[in-house]
């Protein structure tokens, strides 16, 4: 029988982790960020996997006629609780994804530490 795995992935689109780190819009990322920190408390190898949103989820507000007002924040990752994942020469490391039609897909990696899991 195998041993105990050195990390498991916990992929989300979305993680509620903290109002400082705005990559979540309700149940789903509130649910795989009380997940994580479970984990955390737990001490299970849990690496979290999600997208960092360049705008975030809009903010609404409501307009002096009632309307519905929506607002698109630029989230500058230099300035959330992540740093940026580089390869032993200083470069960013990054992933590359091929895509239908012979599009890739080209993605930074980012790294947040949650108590004792990483996303």
């Amino acid at each position: 029988m195998a041993g105990r795995p050195t990390a498991v992935a916990y992929f989300s689109p979305e993680f509620g982790i903290t109002a400082t780190l705005p990559q979540y819009s309700g149940g789903l990322g509130i649910l795989a960020g009380d997940h994580l920190k479970a984990a955390s408390d737990l001490g299970a190898p849990v690496i979290g996997v999600g997208l960092l949103y360049r705008h975030g989820y809009f903010r609404q507000s409501l307009s002096r006629d009632g309307w519905q007002q929506e607002r698109y924040p630029l989230l500058d990752p230099h300035e959330l609780a992540v740093t940026q994942v580089r390869e032993p020469d200083g470069s960013p490391s990054s992933v590359t994804l091929s895509l239908p039609g012979g599009r890739r897909l080209h993605a930074r990696i980012w790294k947040a530490q949650v108590g004792g899991c990483r996303c």
